[in-house]
This record gives C-alpha cells, structure tokens and sequence, in this order.
C-alpha cells in the first residue's frame, strides 16, 4: 500500500474545497493522480484514498470549527466597522 502523509490527505480534501470541481471523484483521478503526481507521488488509488479519509476525520472537523469560528469573527469585527463609520457619518450629517 502506498504510504501517503494524514497532512497530504488533508491537503488534497482541502484543495477539492478551492478547487471548482463538483465531482471529487474526477477531481482525484483527473488533478491528484495526474496533474499534480509530482506533488503527491506517493497518491494510493481513488478506492483506497476513501478508505483513508477517515483518519483524518477529526482534524477535518476541527479545521471546519475554527474556520467557522474565525469567520464568525471576521463577520463581526465588520459590522463593527461599519456601525461606527455609519455612526461618524450620521454625526457628521448632522451639523
């Protein structure tokens, strides 16, 4: 069996998600077993692939949760921004 890193595998699921491919099938035939050989020369088959996702489920899931989290901030850090240069604008208008 082909030795392949939990930190590649978590690199190829994260690439599918930037990738514009709807079919990660095709997606890992077509890009990671050709394309990009030279990157994962160790890529075991698309079959077996599969069957490794599942060491890297708790990683995933905790990536999703801080990406989600982060982003939370992100989206609240802005609204902040924006309510105070609305608040500089409304006062400025206002003399």
């Amino acid at each position: 069996m082909p030795k392949i890193s939990e930190s590649e595998i978590l690199t190829i699921l994260i690439f599918y998600h930037y990738s514009g491919y709807k079919c990660f099938e095709y997606y890992y035939k077509a890009l990671v077993l050709n394309d990009l050989k030279t990157y994962f020369p160790t890529a075991p088959s698309y079959n077996y692939f599969i069957e490794l996702i599942e060491r890297v489920a708790l990683p995933m899931a905790i990536l999703a949760k801080l990406t989600c989290q982060q982003a939370e901030k992100n989206r609240n850090l802005l609204h902040r921004c924006q309510s105070a240069t609305c608040l500089r604008h409304a006062a400025s208008q206002a003399t």
